[in-house]
């Protein structure tokens, strides 16, 4: 659902000067404050959730509790382009930087992309046209027998057929 351009006009006033837009392999938006009732409302509008920011204050006369709200992915995209041109050119920079990173690394890290990933798209292949039991696969790839049984069920490796 996207909200209307005067919900969309407001949002854009609060973020430029309370949010922040990033990209940390996904992009997204972000907005920390003392005042709950304001946070609720860029949520709702946003369509994200609020949660009680569990950092500590960062000095001792700031004693306020804060509180955060978000939307990431898809979603995050989606609103950055509708707030752009409501946006002025500091925010600009920051939307386009982020939506830049987005688009270097699109879609779900999957398989050899995944940065834990310990076999490659060959060795799968390898693992599905074995004869070998899972244990022996397991000891040849460094990785649990169940895992073996899993990318020979195709429950792992999915993209991969």
């Amino acid at each position: 659902m996207r909200p209307n351009k005067i919900a969309l006009r407001e949002l854009a006033k609060l973020l430029e000067g309370e949010g922040y837009f990033f990209c940390r392999g996904t992009p997204g938006i972000a907005l920390t404050m003392t005042d709950q009732d304001v946070v609720s409302w860029a949520a709702q509008v946003m369509g994200g959730n609020v949660h009680h920011d569990n950092r500590p204050p960062t000095s001792k006369t700031h004693k306020k509790v804060s509180w955060r709200t978000g939307v990431y992915g898809d979603r995050a995209i989606d609103l950055m382009l509708a707030l752009y041109p409501y946006m002025f050119s500091r925010r600009r920079s920051q939307i386009d930087l982020s939506l830049k990173l987005a688009s270097q690394r699109p879609g779900r890290a999957m398989g050899e992309r995944h940065g834990r990933s310990k076999l490659t798209a060959r060795d799968v292949r390898a693992i599905r046209d074995s004869k070998d039991t899972p244990t022996k696969l397991g000891l040849k790839y460094g990785i649990s027998y169940r895992q073996i049984r899993y990318i020979i069920l195709h429950y792992n490796w999915k993209h991969l057929n």
